[in-house]
């Protein structure tokens, strides 16, 4: 969510400075009514945007990383990695932390 706002920001901003004269008529009335506002959404669009990109594919890096450890046929693999994968189960959801905890007794670990 926070990713998607800083775009809509960031091509908002883009488009009131450099744009403005070309755009059609219903995304001028659309800046219009942004008024001033517009000066706010340059300094935090791009914070945004920066912000929520890199939770965005942070969180889609863990959740493969955590799949690849979990996914492992080896038992001691399993076990070698069982402090990340607890690790990457606690920032993720419920469902991570479930299958964890299928896998642990799928593979008889304690």
């Amino acid at each position: 969510m926070i990713f998607m706002i800083g775009i809509i920001m960031t091509v908002f901003v883009m488009m009131k400075y450099l744009f403005e004269g070309g755009l059609p008529y219903f995304l001028k009335n659309i800046l219009d009514g942004i008024g001033g506002w517009i000066v706010w959404m340059t300094v935090v669009g791009p914070i945004l945007l920066m912000g929520g990109g890199w939770y965005f594919f942070d969180g889609i890096r863990k959740r493969r990383e955590f799949t690849r450890l979990v996914t492992t046929d080896s038992k001691a693999v399993f076990v070698r990695n069982l402090d990340r994968i607890e690790e990457l189960a606690y920032f993720l959801t419920q469902k991570h932390r479930d299958t964890m905890e299928e896998r642990r007794k799928e593979l008889r670990v304690k």
